[in-house]
């Protein structure tokens, strides 16, 4: 319908309702309007009254106080005038002419619900006017804009945004820049630009002053401004890609702000705007020229002159001065855009306001009884098939001659009031971003002043049909405090006001009835049940169709739910809660009439004699059975019994029971694969659940259904249930094949007393199970013991042990410390404790053997005792806890982590009988898990005593208290012997924490027939319980916290203390930090630094130096260093002992000494320096450590690797270090490290050992880079910290068991990671599963990271595993891994750190795992450098590829089957016709490949003979693989070459036929003969057209390589001279020299020609390792370091050794000017030009470096072989 011209248009919709295109924003107001303007449509009328402006003031208002909102530009420039000719002559006329405006102007407002919307009454017949994304446009002056959006602030926000100066006052600034502050008189300056698009540039310079500030209104005038004006203010640049660039002139500018309801503002902007281009500046100022924007009527001088000489420049039609005016309404709207705030806040409100909603009306109470007729008539509905597992149930209507109902029934978990909230509100901007396709969508709300209101929507249909519109009535009604209804019908049965919509194409009008019942459940949960049938009218249609079409509107439950979903024990938590309650309030009630008959057939279960006890299925749960005899004719079913004790109360426990369709067991379900488990739910009674299971059976047994109601009946103190089978029909929804079983059970859940705080009940289960058909009851009653032990599930989900464990500990605790004084021990207590001081004495006094106990902070000794052939073992080392903490930790044996480690470790049984409160008898009974060998039983006292306030014991002796009550069964175990002694010392707190020094001194005799040599070996494992002990307790990170905050301080802040170093000192650090000549790149990457390395050959002097960046404060890495004795420290750097001197001074000098372990077979070194710290000034600080002679290495303190242990350093020898650390503060609260180290180790210290040395140095460097990065908060965590996280986690850790060791520690230490694991500790199982590498069976998870469970977590992890292998590089993995794994790609978006990290790890379990990417590519690396050229025949498509990964593999089956049979039908003739034609067909290759002179393989690392041997070897592999295999990869020239591969595969079947013709008579019986016709026929048949196939569904480039005669050398000539990168270039040193021989001359030119230049650039390739491999000859003499570069290390991982191009001295050619060959190790070594003449080249070994003299001298062989007999390698015979 055309809007009337004389009525005011209103929109009703809210204000961003009416914009979708992004690109233009929310925005409605006037724009530049184009011809092709539709009409526009009438939105309808409202109960809305309109604003005016009120003009009876008797004194002209100001333009301010007027609704600046409602007026378009040229009433704003008319009423400006008017008031400023009102104030000086003619008020009156002023008031007219307002009166005149006010019949202009309509404003349409909204209720409280959604914003207030502005706009001007328009003329829809009038052909300027025009709807653009239903936004009103018109153009009244040319040049006047004005557009009006919501903006999602409060005005006083916003304005503080347009206004604000400070960078930081506010993130959401509106300018760039802001040049002057805002003043009510002066005002402010204010700079914008942006990109029009990606080649032309856009800003705009204004003047911004405040008109008016209220609560109601804030104006602002607007006006360009003048560059020239600016004083001493420089704008930004035009951005660099921008080839032309535009200033947006205004003039005569409004802004005006208004509040609107749930916290918006209304924001007004009104300009005349122009389009200038600026071009080069010209006589010292930028002149502008104007876009084609139509003439300006208030400009500046400037811009009129410019407007009437200009015509418009690059735009062109399509992008004018008021479009691009617009644009600024988009940048605004998106800069606050809080959409899903807003969409909030509105369900809010309305919630609040529900029960002041208008009463039913007559209308809507009809309405609402229609729709709870058809929920009563819906219960007939039948179950879809399919659908019985879905978390949705689902069904299907079809009634008498109508159309079919479609209903869901999904528990959703919201409150119900949201969801009835979130469905009731259509105009939400979430529906309206998912309806956006909709050609038509309108709400009309509260029609006729109702509660109802009215939805219009279109439907697109397919093909030819015409679209659908759907008009439709809904109202709603609470019907109780619990449940609410929503009912919808069409709008033709509502009696009063019908709105209707013009759609933009014909449509039809279609209808639709439905009814939304919202149940509460609980607080945060409801049940949803939603029921719709909808009518095309298409006509008539079969029915197939229609279930189809009903079927379309089931996905909508599952859409809600799957959004509100939470994680699932949280939900199934609060439904057990409700149950609970309702128990609780109903208790005492006794059974209903027909209950009690079940309750007496159950109760005689329980009653029955006779129970015999199984084998525990875990240490919780006690099982018994009892076997009934069968009767004549009858079955003989066991009855079973469980009993467990629960943490929570009876109610609690009995509603888990009761909620048999929870979330968590409908996991359990899913994965076990079980084809049903419901409610159902009109069967429901108040104390009454009806259920249907179906349990899923092996192969060819049908599966079981079980029928059964679940009553409970609560009592004080107890709850009592009661099942039975019920005769039912359950309605599955699919025809299943199943057997009925029969169940009745009997639950007694009793409350205990209250355990350490902790609610307690115990459960006791009896039930009779009959699975029906035809199993054995003697299978009936065998797997009895597993449904009996379905009460650990209960266990396991109210499971509380740390809590209750931690309180025991504490009580034990407590006495220890306060009341030990009362114990009272006895004569034979006296004694245990008197035989245990003996042995800690006897321990003490013999000569113990250290070894390492695999914890460098736990000492362990082996001591043999005297006359004793079994070892003593010894541990110690201090833990960071309380004594009595430690004792009570260890002393305790009943606690529940201690028994669910007793069993994880082995062991079968344990009793512990209580004498008092120091003491107790344990017997232990244990599985050695060794074949052969019976268990053991250790049957021990356990008793504790404190001595004094430092000391304390708790020892573990022999027994035999325990004999009458446990006796003993030889024939079952055998009983060792124990005699254990822990001894606690209580030493001074470290930093206000406990410290205790703990010694264990144990012998065990496992008895029996066991070798003491066997046992002996044992010993060494005792020592894990120390280190336990030690992790568990261990507080190291919080002591160096503690130290390195206290040092960080007196740094920063003790100014008085600073030195300033000297210029002089300052000379000598930079002489430390110089480059050495001849240093590289370490042998492997450290994290993120950058390092290089340098090792003398002989003399054991080495340097390195490395610089990274940190995040942290300069003062804090300084305090980490100078903290020189910190545990952090002694972890990073692996010495074995540090010794340094306390600084009373203060003066930050201080002396230290540190012992370090070398490579084995060299002596330890000890270092002793002077540390000082200086500034260079208050950003630098510089840390030295210069070398001292001789040291005082008593009095001082000492930090060792091995706890308390004394280090024996006698045998170290000294040696030497000068360290330079300068830190250098930078941007972002981050600082720069450099550190250079010289070292001198001795001369006899070899190159590979010193360069070994240096490198763990620089890694140490490398280390606290990590160290720093994990102790970074969460909010601070970046993507550089997460990939140091990543570093940190394969931080010495070269297997899976290792990174699962850091992993937790991580978890552990880093604040981030403790963060991810409480809010979602799934996270974790996923990560341990991930960083353990192992393949399993993919299967994409789409469960969302709030609701993630542990075995979702689990299957995650081993996704990255799958993901990583079908992808080359371990970023495409991750990224497919995190599109495939719904909650990884939400925990990538919530925390930036998490992929980055992912990354780095993904790429160590790649590297470290057999099926990493080193295995997968090391084939085609081999093969031919793995170019994309002639590999990636493949074709593109998803399903080709599929189709050439099947066609290659039958292609290699059947090349195996064809070549295999025919060597053994020639071996059956004769074994010499097998291996002629092997070794004919090796032959052949080999002579053809030596006539194309390619007989020398690419990958020959020498030449020579030995160069000649390795290639026939790797020409004769290749060539057998490629006979039975058809591997295509071996098609390249440098292998067999294309033609020779289709040969070799045509070969195969015709060898087959010539076979079978030429055979001599009779060599063959029938049915070899008949197997090699079938093979010919179907696996050579199979061959030929596979092979043709996959010819010719390649890519078409590709195909030429497989009959091309191109040789390997003719190949590498090609790839050279075409390559148009040096990157691809450089590759060819990798060649056999050779292969290169035709083309040195052009490689000699091409290094010649851009040597330099790589020398500036640096260019990944140009590593030092590619450096050694180029000829000395090649380099130009400009280069001082020509002839030094060494191959010692990679820079990066990309980078491939390989062998190099050396030549002798003679300037790199021989007398002929030819260039030499390469010269192999051992040619230099067993050749005359080898030793004792001058020889240069480029070793590739970093274990032997050439040995050069720097002079022109001969090379000394004598030294030469003395050195290499001194590193042991004995290549010279005297």
């Amino acid at each position: 319908m055309i809007a009337n011209p004389k009525t005011p248009l209103r929109l009703q919709q809210p204000l961003d309702e009416a914009i979708q295109d992004k690109n233009v924003g929310k925005i409605i107001g006037h724009i530049t309007t184009h011809p092709d303007s539709p009409n526009v449509r009438a939105p309808g009328s409202d109960a809305m009254g309109s604003l005016t402006l009120d003009a009876s003031s008797s004194q002209p208002p100001s333009s301010s106080d007027e609704d600046l909102l409602a007026l378009s530009k040229a009433d704003l420039i008319a009423l400006l005038k008017t008031e400023r000719k009102a104030k000086e002559k003619e008020p009156n006329n002023f008031a007219k002419t307002l009166k005149e405006l006010n019949e202009k102007v309509s404003i349409a407002r909204m209720d409280a619900r959604g914003p207030t919307v502005v706009a001007q009454s328009l003329d829809a017949n009038d052909p300027n006017v025009k709807v653009v994304n239903n936004v009103l446009s018109k153009v009244l002056v040319t040049n006047n804009c004005s557009f009006t959006t919501a903006i999602h602030e409060v005005p006083t926000t916003l304005f503080s945004a347009i206004t604000s100066s400070q960078n930081n006052a506010s993130k959401k600034r509106l300018f760039q820049e802001v040049l002057h502050d805002v003043t009510p008189a002066k005002g402010a300056i204010v700079y914008w630009s942006y990109m029009i698009d990606s080649t032309k540039f856009c800003d705009f310079l204004l003047s911004l002053k405040v008109m008016k500030k209220a609560e109601d209104e804030i104006v602002i005038k607007v006006a360009s401004v003048d560059e020239e004006e600016l004083e001493d203010t420089t704008l930004p640049s035009p951005h660099p890609i921008a080839t032309k660039s535009y200033r947006l002139l205004l003039n005569d500018g409004l802004i005006a702000l208004r509040p609107l309801p749930i916290g918006q503002t209304s924001f007004t902007f009104t300009a005349q705007v122009v389009l200038a281009e600026k071009v080069e500046k010209a006589q010292g100022f930028m002149r502008l020229t104007l876009s084609k924007t139509g003439d300006a009527s208030r400009v500046t001088n400037k811009i009129k002159s410019s407007l009437s000489s200009r015509k418009s420049r690059g735009f062109g039609e399509t992008l004018k001065a008021d479009d691009l005016f617009c644009r600024i309404a988009t940048f605004f709207y998106n800069r606050f855009e809080q959409e899903k705030v807003m969409d909030q806040r509105m369900k809010e409100d309305f919630i609040k306001n529900i029960g002041n909603a208008p009463k039913l009306t007559e209308g809507e109470q009809g309405l609402i009884a229609q729709a709870m007729e058809v929920v009563r008539e819906l219960s007939k509905a039948k179950r879809i098939a399919g659908t019985v597992t879905d978390s949705v149930e689902k069904f299907l209507y079809h009634p008498a001659g109508g159309a079919v109902w479609a209903k869901t029934r999904a528990i959703i978990d919201v409150s119900p009031m949201k969801l009835f909230a979130e469905l009731w509100l259509l105009d939400t901007y979430e529906l309206k971003a998912e309806m956006k396709h909709m050609s038509v969508r309108r709400i009309f709300k509260n029609i006729d002043g109702t509660r109802s209101q009215q939805y219009n929507r279109s439907l697109s249909l397919p093909g030819a049909f015409q679209d659908r519109i759907f008009r439709n009535w809904m109202t709603w009604d609470v019907l109780d405090d619990d449940t609410y209804i929503i009912a919808i019908c069409p709008i033709t049965e509502y009696k009063g006001t019908r709105h209707k919509t013009v759609a933009e194409v014909k449509t039809i009008e279609a209808t639709s009835r439905g009814v939304y019942i919202i149940k509460k459940l609980t607080e945060n949960t409801c049940e949803w049940t939603r029921a719709q049938v909808g009518d095309l009218k298409i006509g008539a249609l079969p029915a197939q169709l229609l279930d189809f079409l009903a079927r379309q509107q089931l996905g909508k439950a599952n859409e809600v739910q799957e959004k509100h979903r939470r994680n699932g024990w949280s939900t199934d938590k609060e439904k057990i809660d409700e149950i609970a309650k309702v128990m609780v309030s109903r208790r005492g009630e006794p059974w209903m009439e027909d209950q009690v008959a079940v309750y007496n057939k159950c109760k005689k279960i329980m009653d029955q004699e006779g129970w015999q006890a199984l084998k525990q299925p875990s240490h919780d749960v006690k099982i018994w059975m009892n076997y009934t005899p069968p009767s004549i004719r009858g079955r003989s079913v066991g009855s079973g019994k469980s009993i467990g004790v629960i943490d929570c109360s009876a109610e609690e426990a009995a509603a888990w029971m009761m909620d048999y369709c929870s979330n968590e067991r409908m996991r359990v379900l899913k994965e076990e694969g079980d084809p049903a488990r419901l409610e159902l739910k009109e069967l429901a009674r108040v104390n009454e659940r009806t259920f249907g299971t179906i349990k899923k059976f092996p192969f060819l047994m049908d599966n079981r259904e079980f029928v059964a109601r679940l009553i409970w009946k609560s009592e004080e103190g107890k709850v009592t249930l009661v099942m039975e089978s019920v005769d039912a029909e359950v309605d599955y929804g699919d025809k299943l094949r199943k057997t009925k079983g029969t169940i009745a059970a009997f639950y007694l859940i009793e409350n205990l007393p209250d355990r350490e705080g902790v609610k307690q009940c115990k459960m006791t289960f009896v039930q009779n199970l009959d699975l029906g058909g035809g199993i054995p009851m003697w299978a009936i009653n065998k797997l009895a013991p597993k449904h009996l032990s379905s009460i650990q599930n209960v266990i396991e989900s109210f499971r509380q042990d740390a809590k209750i464990d931690a309180a025991e500990r504490w009580d034990l605790r407590t006495l220890m410390r306060d009341e030990y004084d009362k114990e009272v021990y006895s004569e034979t207590e006296i004694r245990v404790m008197s035989d245990a001081a003996s042995l800690i004495k006897e321990a003490n006094s013999h000569k113990a053997r250290v070894i390492f106990s695999g914890d460098p902070q736990v000492v362990f000794k082996l001591i043999y005792l005297d006359n004793d052939n079994l070892m003593t073992g010894v541990a110690e080392c201090v833990v960071d806890a309380e004594m009595e903490e430690i004792a009570a930790w260890d002393y305790l044996k009943t606690t529940r982590s201690a028994t669910k480690a007793f069993y994880e470790r082995g062991g079968v049984e344990k009793f512990i009988e209580k004498v008092n409160n120091h003491s107790y008898y344990y017997l232990s009974r244990r599985d050695l898990k060794v074949p052969g060998l019976k268990h053991r039983e250790w049957r021990t006292v356990v008793v504790w005593k404190k001595e004094g306030e430092s000391k304390m014991i708790v020892l573990y002796n022999d027994t035999g208290a325990l004999d009458e009550k446990y006796r003993r069964d030889p024939r079952r175990y055998v009983v060792g012997s124990s005699r254990t002694t822990w001894e606690y010392e209580r030493l001074p707190e470290v930093e206000g924490i406990s410290q205790t020094k703990v010694k264990l001194v144990t012998r065990v005799d496992i008895a029996g027939a066991v070798p003491s040599l066997f046992m002996n070996r044992l010993v060494k494992s005792y020592g894990g319980a120390m280190i336990q002990m030690r992790k568990h307790f261990d507080r190291s990170v919080d002591i160096d916290d503690i130290r390195r905050v206290n040092f960080a301080k007196l740094i920063k802040h003790e100014n008085s203390l600073k030195k300033i170093v000297s210029a002089e000192a300052l000379k000598q650090i930079e002489a430390i930090f110089e480059e050495r000549p001849g240093s590289m790149r370490p042998s492997k990457n450290f994290g993120l630094a950058d390092s290089k390395v340098h090792a003398d050959v002989i003399g054991g002097h080495a340097w390195c130096k490395t610089s990274i960046k940190i995040h942290a404060e300069i003062e804090e890495v300084a305090a980490f260093f100078w903290d020189f004795g910190s545990r952090a420290n002694m972890e990073n750097s692996g010495d074995v002992e540090r010794t340094y001197a306390d600084d009373e001074s203060r003066d930050f000098r201080k002396i230290v000494t540190v012992q370090r372990r070398l490579e084995a077979g060299h002596r330890d070194r000890i270092f002793a320096s002077k540390m000082s710290l200086e500034w260079v000034d208050d950003d630098t600080i510089i840390v030295l450590m210069l070398p001292l002679e001789k040291v005082d290495m008593y009095k001082r303190n000492t930090v060792r690797a091995r706890g308390s242990m004394e280090v024996n350093n006698s045998g170290a020898i000294e040696a030497t270090e000068t360290v330079a650390i300068r830190l250098s503060r930078w941007l972002g609260g981050n600082m720069k490290l450099e550190y250079a180290c010289e070292l001198n180790m001795g001369f006899g210290v070899g190159y590979g050992t010193n360069l070994h040395f240096v490198e763990r140095r620089a890694e140490e460097i490398a280390d606290i880079s990590i160290f720093f990065s994990v102790l970074q908060p969460p909010e601070e965590f970046g993507v550089e910290d997460g990939q140091a996280l990543g570093l940190s986690i394969l931080w010495k850790a070269p297997s899976s068991k290792k990174r699962v060791e850091r992993l937790h520690k991580m978890f552990k230490e880093a604040r981030v990671m403790k963060e991810l694991e409480e809010q979602h500790p799934a996270v974790k199982a996923m990560l341990v599963t991930a960083v353990k590498g192992s393949l399993n069976m993919k299967k994409v998870v789409r469960t969302k990271l709030d609701c993630l469970t542990e075995s979702d977590a689990v299957q995650i992890g081993n996704n990255l595993i799958s993901a990583l292998m079908t992808d080359q590089l371990a970023s495409a993995g991750v990224n497919q891994w995190k599109v495939q794994n719904r909650a990884v790609k939400e925990l990538m978006e919530k925390y930036e750190w998490f992929e980055p990290m992912i990354l780095v790890v993904s790429k160590g379990i790649v590297k470290t795992a057999g099926w990493g990417l080193m295995s997968r590519v090391a084939v085609g690396a081999m093969l031919s450098m793995t170019k994309p050229d002639f590999y990636g025949y493949i074709p593109d498509a998803h399903w080709l590829r599929v189709v050439s990964l099947l066609i290659l593999t039958n292609i290699s089956s059947c090349m195996v089957i064809l070549k295999s049979l025919l060597v053994v039908a020639l071996g059956f003739l004769s074994p010499c016709y097998a291996l002629g034609y092997i070794g004919g067909g090796v032959a052949l290759h080999w002579l053809m490949k030596a006539l194309a002179g390619d007989l020398t393989h690419w990958t020959a690392p020498v030449s020579g003979i030995a160069g000649f041997i390795h290639s026939l070897l790797i020409r004769l592999m290749v060539k057998l693989v490629t006979d039975f295999t058809a591997c295509v990869q071996f098609r390249h020239p440098n292998e067999v070459g294309g033609l020779f591969f289709s040969i070799n595969i045509l070969s195969s079947t015709v060898g087959m036929i010539v076979l079978l013709i030429c055979r001599p008579e009779g060599s063959f019986n029938a049915e070899i003969e008949n197997l090699i016709v079938n093979t010919i026929i179907y696996a050579g048949g199979t061959l030929l057209v596979s092979s043709v196939i996959f010819y010719f569904i390649i890519k078409k480039e590709f195909r030429p390589t497989f009959y091309t005669t191109e040789t390997g050398m003719q190949s590498t000539r090609r790839q050279f001279i075409d390559s148009d990168s040096d990157e691809a270039r450089s590759k060819i040193f990798n060649y056999n020299d050779i292969m290169l021989r035709p083309i040195m001359p052009k490689i000699e030119h091409w290094i010649l020609t851009n040597w330099f230049r790589w020398l500036e650039e640096k260019p990944e390739f140009f590593t030092d390792r590619w450096r050694a491999l180029v000829p000395p000859y090649m380099i130009p003499e400009g280069d001082g370091d020509r002839g030094s570069y060494s191959s010692g290390g990679e820079s990066g991982p990309e980078e491939k050794g390989g062998g190099g191009i050396a030549t002798t001295d003679h300037g790199g050619r021989d007398d002929e000017g030819a260039p030499h060959r390469r010269q192999s190790f051992l040619e230099g070594i067993f050749h005359g030009d080898g030793i004792g003449k001058k020889t240069r080249r480029a070793s590739t070994s970093k274990v032997m470096p050439s040995l050069v003299k720097k002079t022109e001298g001969e090379f000394d062989a004598n030294e030469f072989k003395f050195e290499m007999r001194r590193r042991g390698t004995n290549l010279f015979a005297d």
